[in-house]
């Protein structure tokens, strides 16, 4: 009798372990954990260079007189900030291992796919399949700290506007802040989105 009790339990066990729905890899476990159903409100954030103003030689027509120094003076990454431009509403939605994100509001922004199953995104239908997680263990970059997340690139090497586009959804480790990167193109018109919130 405690055999067959020991059995049942056993096989009830194994049989929860089957059903549940366990993220089965770090990108859906990142991507559950970070962006969950429901809205969320972001900024739509652009580089902008804040490099000091230079004084160079010129001479009486305003010509600079050496061109090599625009060669030599470069940016360093203490001039350059993200500037908000906006901001953005989204909605994200999990159906099953597949998460849709919309914007909640007519805007440019595109319909996004992820298929945490296959690891394959789409962007307004076209599909990217090279997927790498993004590891930032140093805090040189613009957002002056850590940064983890994965990066969805198409795998298209010919002519076609496909081979630009890329997807990036991160987490900034200082802050805790969510990252959006979306570049692809809308009516061959090239469009790049960076959101932080």
């Amino acid at each position: 009798m405690k055999l067959n009790s020991v059995l049942i339990l056993i096989c009830l066990f194994l049989f929860d372990q089957g059903f549940a729905q366990d993220p089965k890899t770090e990108l859906e476990r990142f991507v559950r954990n970070e962006f969950n159903n429901g809205e969320l409100t972001l900024k739509i954030v652009k580089n902008q260079w804040n490099a000091p103003k230079k004084e160079f030689p010129t001479d009486q027509n305003g010509k600079i007189l050496d061109p090599r120094i625009l060669f030599e003076s470069k940016l360093s990454l203490s001039e350059v900030e993200l500037r908000n431009m906006g901001v953005v509403q989204l909605r994200f939605k999990y159906s099953d291992s597949l998460l849709c994100i919309q914007p909640l509001e007519n805007s440019i922004f595109p319909e996004i796919e992820i298929d945490l199953g296959s690891s394959v995104a789409r962007i307004n239908g076209l599909e990217l399949s090279k997927v790498a997680e993004m590891d930032i263990k140093d805090s040189k970059n613009l957002f002056g700290s850590p940064w983890n997340g994965f990066q969805w690139k198409s795998n298209k090497s010919n002519g076609n506007t496909e081979k630009g586009l890329k997807l990036t959804l991160g987490k900034i480790t200082e802050n805790g802040k969510k990252y959006i990167e979306v570049l692809w193109f809308e009516k061959d018109i090239k469009r790049h989105y960076r959101l932080l919130g």
